[in-house]
């Protein structure tokens, strides 16, 4: 279920992709806990639970950027492709990995390039 999640150049089953989704939302959960930690550092005061929030929100687009490209780059460039990794941009600033994630996980399980298809 948790098999090389940073092989970006790996087709995963339906299973795979939760546990690959699962990886990713910790890790995005990690990022911007540790953002909100560099920020009271430098700040040298506590951040307000509203203002980590809005940090929090600009860290999110950016991890699941990074994610979609890596993805894409492994897989053909055709439209629904493409499609789902804007979607997953676009859902970021919304709801953060939590909502990029599942199109990002979807994206794993699609075909990668010079794959055969039935």
């Amino acid at each position: 279920m948790f098999q090389q999640p940073f092989n970006f150049a790996m087709q995963r089953t339906a299973i795979q992709a939760v546990g690959w989704y699962v990886f990713f939302l910790l890790l995005a959960g990690l990022a911007g806990g540790l953002a909100v930690l560099l920020a009271h550092a430098i700040a040298g005061t506590p951040l307000p639970f509203p203002d980590a929030v809005r940090l929090g929100a600009k860290v999110a687009p950016i991890f699941a950027i990074l994610l979609g490209v890596g993805l894409l780059r492994a897989r053909p460039m055709n439209a629904s492709n493409v499609l789902v990794t804007a979607l997953a941009s676009v859902f970021s600033f919304f709801g953060g990995f939590l909502g990029a994630g599942l199109f990002l996980a979807y994206l794993t399980t699609r075909p990668l390039k010079g794959a055969l298809t039935a």
